[in-house]
């Protein structure tokens, strides 16, 4: 079975706020009583970005989340009884949503991203910004916006369950594919002297 729906989002004015609005939902009672595979796909019928957040429940398991940052279109495998889909819009204008789900007869292997954006803007001291871990992320990427930013001026840290700190990294040395999120509680970015627009995307095993 296939459901899908389209979803006009109005334009976002580059707030932190962003306006999520319901795209696609099933109570599960299309599926079997405890679950199956399905294959989600998000598309911007306008090319444009937006960002989506998934809601589902497997088995007779607890509710699981995530959430994703779609540049145009993405593909997500999971196993669900019930599912919610919400998105919103990341683009200064109208964006056309759609949304599609059906039954898959296997596992469905995809992988996705998800973006936190920020900037210092002052420089009356050290700046931080906390950079919270989504679910299923793997992997953490930084990136700034000024050419002339010193990369060797921020720092990405990453603290243990017990508060630890257990790195503290300059971006210049960020590895290739980003930084390994492990079993890090929490991650933040340190900048001394920089002023600089940023955005940090996380690699998702999703």
């Amino acid at each position: 079975m296939i459901s899908a729906r389209v979803q006009p989002l109005v334009a976002w004015d580059g707030s932190s706020d962003l306006s999520f609005q319901d795209l696609l939902a099933s109570d599960g009672d299309c599926g079997a009583a405890r679950g199956r595979w399905q294959v989600i796909e998000l598309v911007s019928q306008s090319s444009k970005p937006f960002e989506a957040r998934l809601a589902w429940t497997a088995g007779n398991g607890s509710n699981l989340t995530a959430r994703m940052t779609i540049a145009r279109s993405a593909r997500v495998g999971l196993f669900s009884r019930a599912l919610r889909v919400r998105v919103a819009n990341l683009a200064n204008v109208e964006n056309k949503v759609s949304g599609s789900f059906a039954e898959a007869r296997t596992f469905v292997q995809t992988h996705n991203q998800y973006e936190v954006r920020g900037a210092n803007t002052s420089d009356n001291g050290p700046y931080q910004a906390e950079l919270l871990i989504p679910p299923f992320a793997t992997h953490l990427s930084v990136y700034l916006v000024e050419d002339e930013a010193d990369l060797s001026n921020w720092y990405v840290q990453f603290e243990d369950g017990q508060g630890t700190t257990r790195s503290h990294t300059p971006v210049s040395k960020q590895p290739d594919g980003g930084f390994e999120i492990g079993g890090a509680a929490h991650a933040y970015l340190f900048s001394n002297v920089e002023l600089a627009a940023w955005r940090a995307v996380f690699t998702l095993s999703l």
